[in-house]
């Protein structure tokens, strides 16, 4: 059984191995779209990386990002001996649902970004929506299974956890190019992943100590659940008041079309600023 289980997820990992190897470097002659040729200007790697790093807004969008990753997967993780503890008996299934509503959730937010490019209002909406999702089943968790109801109440908040935080990864890292621009979109987006895969040690490592720790509870989980709605409480509170990300991209886009429509000074101005910052 773990031989047929790690050979299909070998094979899983070959098939965008394989894809990637037709990837080909060389541009196009005519650069698709104005920001792509702004690309062409490259400022070199570790310049772009200090960049991003230095960018107090796309720092604040590393955290949120972060805590979205981390809190969400280590909370499923987390959650086994809670769920066992309060005598659930469901070896995993939150998971499933939760990545399965989190997909589809994704797939509605990025259409309403690629429509309004709201992007930093889906962000907000997304950790208040997970802040209230994870302290709701922090609650609920207080008293032990009872029956059915219990178990459907606990897979619509696993859903919810899913639906909330897995869009954030996306729409992320589509904010984080917008706000580094002109930086290469690999070089915003792996920063973005590696500081996230960063807090998947650090989240796990601080649910574990607390739950250690064996404070103010005679099940010592229920603080370490209280540590997790603290830390989405602090994400909220970054996306509401301290999230104002500039779309240097868009705002690069919509100058060149501008020059096109016949505003050549404003638009002349406009384009050459953004690409000089």
């Amino acid at each position: 059984m773990f031989f047929t289980f790690t050979l299909g997820m070998e094979c899983l990992a070959l098939f965008p191995f394989v894809l990637a190897l037709f990837v080909r470097t060389k541009l196009p002659p005519t650069p698709p779209s104005a920001s792509s040729a702004a690309h062409q200007n490259n400022i070199g790697f570790f310049k772009s990386i200090l960049q991003c790093i230095f960018n107090a807004q796309f720092f604040i969008q590393m955290t949120l990002f972060a805590f979205a990753f981390s809190l969400l997967w280590s909370l499923m993780i987390f959650l086994d001996g809670p769920l066992k503890d309060q005598g659930y008996e469901m070896a995993g299934y939150p998971t499933a649902v939760c990545a399965i509503v989190g997909t589809l959730t994704s797939l509605l937010a990025g259409h309403i970004a690629d429509k309004t490019r709201k992007f930093k209002e889906i962000i907000r909406v997304c950790t208040v929506g997970f802040s209230c999702s994870v302290i709701t089943l922090r609650m609920f968790l207080n008293q032990p299974r009872t029956g059915l109801f219990d178990s459907i109440i606990v897979y619509t908040l696993c859903g919810c956890l899913g639906a909330f935080s897995i869009p954030q990864f996306p729409i992320g890292v589509e904010l984080g190019v917008e706000t580094t621009f002109p930086v290469m979109e690999a070089t915003s987006s792996g920063v973005l992943v590696i500081f996230g895969s960063l807090f998947m040690f650090i989240i796990p490592f601080a649910q574990n100590y607390t739950e250690k720790l064996h404070l103010f509870y005679a099940q010592s989980w229920k603080f370490a659940l209280d540590v997790t709605c603290g830390l989405s409480i602090v994400s909220v509170i970054l996306s509401l008041f301290f999230l104002r990300p500039r779309y240097r991209r868009l705002e690069l886009e919509n100058a060149k079309l501008a020059l096109e429509n016949e505003e050549p000074v404003t638009a002349r101005t406009a384009a050459s600023d953004i690409e000089m910052r």
